[in-house]
This record gives C-alpha cells, structure tokens and sequence, in this order.
C-alpha cells in the first residue's frame, strides 16, 4: 500500500469516526454532512468525494459498526481465562451498554431503512458472520455443560434468527424510556429461558 492509499483510508476511517459517533449521539436525521466535517477535521467535499451522500455514509457507518461489534464479541469468545457464564454476563453488558448509549432515530434509520443495501448488509452479517459466531459460542457452552444438551445448536440459532427479525421488524423493542430494562430482559430470556438463571 503506497502512501497516498494509507492517507486516504486513514481519513476515511476518521470519518466514519466522527459519523458514528454524531449519529449514535444525536441520530441520523439531525445530523449533516457539515457536522460529520467538522467533527472528522475534513472537508465535506472529501466526505462526499469518499461516500457520494449521506445514505452511502450511513450504509459504511454501519458496516463499519456491525464489524466493530463482531470483533468486540470475538474478543469475549477467545478470552481463554473467563468461564462461560462469565461471558455471558460480559456480553450482556455489551448489549446493554450499546443499546443505551444508541439514539433512538438511528436505530430507527438502520433497521426502517427502505435501502435494499443496507438491509442486505444487516441480513447478510446475520448469517454470515454473526450466527457462525453465536454458534460457536453456543457450542463452548454445550460442550462446557453450561447450556443443556437437550437443545441443539440448530434450534438455538434458529431462535436467534427469530429474535433478529422481531428487531428488525420491531424497531421500538430497542427504543424508548424503558430500552435498559428491555434489553437486559429479552437478552436473560433469551439465554435462560422462562424460568430464569440459576445461580
């Protein structure tokens, strides 16, 4: 890579920087492209040059996003000194933590996105890189002893494609004054079922 590319991936990237920092703080909608500029220290004929509008910047802001969660979890995945339990309660607050400190429109943005793109890009990251993932993990648990036996991997990636089509469908699940408490909860169910944790 030659110098000239090394500087431009490295604007791009402090551009997507600022972008997603902007929208998760005050949503896409009240955010301009002069905004993400000034935030990103460059011009908004770079951004433009880079992404060609504001939708296209959307569409890489959360590809940008989707991959930095992905390696977050990685890393939770591979940390050979926590027992399973253990990362499943830093998974948790993963969530947790991301979901609060979202703001509601861009979530709205992301998953009511007439953009047959960037729902292809959600879709795609669901069953390519982020069910494989969840799989794995899934199965550390069963092969621990910590998930029951009686569920295969199957059924318990099936479950989790359901619950990303209800989000996806049902954008408010992860909006409003209660989304903490929501979260925490379908995340818990959806780890320990009807009957709760057992400690």
């Amino acid at each position: 890579m030659n110098g000239f590319e090394k500087r431009r991936l490295q604007k791009m990237e402090q551009i997507l920087h600022a972008a997603l920092s902007l929208f998760t703080k005050n949503g896409f909608q009240k955010v301009s492209i002069k905004d993400v500029a000034e935030k990103a220290n460059v011009s908004q004929v770079s951004i433009y040059n880079y992404f060609g509008n504001k939708d296209e910047l959307l569409f890489e802001v959360v590809k940008f996003y989707l991959e930095e969660q992905l390696n977050a979890f990685q890393k939770i995945m591979d940390h050979k000194e926590l027992s399973f339990k253990e990362k499943i309660g830093l998974i948790i607050g993963m969530k947790l933590q991301e979901t609060i400190s979202i703001h509601d429109d861009f979530l709205k943005a992301i998953f009511s996105s007439p953009s047959p793109k960037l729902q292809k890009l959600i879709s795609d990251f669901a069953t390519k890189d982020s069910l494989p993932s969840v799989y794995a993990f899934l199965q550390e648990g069963k092969d621990s002893g910590e998930i029951s036996a009686s569920y295969s991997p199957e059924t318990i990636l099936l479950i989790t494609q359901i619950f990303n089509e209800g989000i996806r469908h049902f954008p408010e699940m992860y909006t409003g004054i209660n989304k903490k408490e929501r979260i925490q909860e379908i995340t818990e169910f959806f780890f320990y079922g009807f009957f709760g944790k057992k400690e």
